[in-house]
């Protein structure tokens, strides 16, 4: 799963995949360059609207989580999805069509 604007490939991405795995392999997502501290344009607002700034202060230190690219198997993909909407779930996230 991917937004393709945001992305480069230089690779066969599904080559990752280790579908053999049990459970069919572990989730990928992928970290930019930048800590919180330093991008501080989009992910410090979202992430202070969303949960705080106690929070952000907690994680300013981290890399950025880009979750522009996630890769799974089917059954991964399913259990990253559920929790992505539980997840809005919880923040009351008015979703629309």
């Amino acid at each position: 799963m991917t937004d393709t604007r945001d992305i480069a490939l230089y690779d066969d991405p599904f080559a990752q995949i280790d579908l053999s795995a049990p459970g069919g392999g572990a989730l990928q997502s992928f970290t930019e360059v930048v800590t919180y501290r330093f991008e501080h344009w989009y992910n410090q607002g979202w992430v202070r609207n969303c949960y705080g700034q106690p929070f952000l202060d907690s994680i300013l230190a981290e890399l950025v989580t880009c979750c522009g690219t996630v890769a799974a198997s089917a059954a991964g993909m399913a259990a990253y999805l559920h929790a992505f909407l539980a997840e809005l779930a919880a923040k009351k996230v008015l979703l629309t069509d």
